[in-house]
């Protein structure tokens, strides 16, 4: 009995441990979102560049038109060059964020407008040379 209690302890400790997230990580994965919101807001491409891995990231976008269902990509550093003006009034909430082994991440966030529209945005993050930069983003809207 004891050495199944001391097994029991050890897997539970093993896997707190395992799952444990630094605060620091949490941090740097919600100010890279954050610099993504507030480039909409200001209309800034500088803090879009900020919040994207801008050489090889990835957004992908969902259609469904006259040409079909498909899913297209754009390449983060292109999308950063399209901030140029500010958002009408927008909120953000965060969902969910998870880093793993401090090196990749994953967050979830709703923007609400004023008028009532939403969408679901989700990101994919690395920590790169110690910064935390959104790799790949997808989104629906509602």
């Amino acid at each position: 009995m004891r050495q199944l209690l001391a097994a029991l302890t050890l897997m539970v400790a093993t896997t707190s441990v395992a799952f444990a997230q630094d605060d620091a990580d949490i941090e740097g994965v919600r100010a890279a979102v954050m610099a993504y919101f507030n480039a909409g807001n200001t209309g800034s491409s500088d803090l879009a560049r900020e919040a994207f891995h801008t050489e090889t990231g990835k957004m992908f976008i969902y259609r469904n038109d006259d040409e079909g269902e498909r899913v297209d990509t754009m390449n983060l550093g292109d999308f950063a060059a399209r901030f140029g003006r500010a958002m009408p009034e927008r909120t953000v909430t965060f969902h969910d964020i998870n880093v793993a082994e401090g090196s990749v991440a994953y967050a979830h966030i709703t923007i609400d407008w004023a008028d009532g529209r939403f969408v679901d945005d989700m990101f994919l993050l690395y920590k790169i040379d110690g910064q935390w930069k959104i790799i790949a983003k997808a989104f629906a809207w509602h």
